[in-house]
């Protein structure tokens, strides 16, 4: 069985979201990510993107969510909205982009 999904991918286009950091070709593109409906709720995510941080610590984890803004954001992953963002229409994609300390140490230990 399996309990999650991901693609990864390196075509990484940010620069139209404001206050985004850089980058550059450090940068690790979560494409599609997935857990199954059973397994929601119960860390399995969580314990996958630290698995993928952890095998590719010399990257920076980043990821365009749609409709798993709570779990993202319950990462420590910071939040940007694009430049056209309404609230009153349909909501973009947010990009969530992990913070420096998440390539040393996923987990938050060090």
């Amino acid at each position: 069985m399996n309990l999650a999904r991901v693609k990864l991918g390196d075509s990484i286009e940010i620069d139209h979201y404001a206050g985004v950091p850089e980058v550059g070709s450090g940068g690790l593109e979560i494409e599609f990510f997935e857990v199954a409906t059973e397994a929601r709720g119960k860390g399995v995510g969580t314990l996958v993107i630290q698995l993928f941080a952890r095998r590719h610590p010399d990257r920076r984890l980043l990821a365009y969510s749609s409709r798993a803004d709570a779990f993202w954001a319950s990462l420590g992953w910071s939040s940007f909205k694009p430049p056209d963002y309404d609230p009153d229409h349909e909501d973009p994609s947010t990009l969530f982009i992990a913070p420096p300390r998440w390539q040393a140490s996923p987990d938050g230990l060090s």
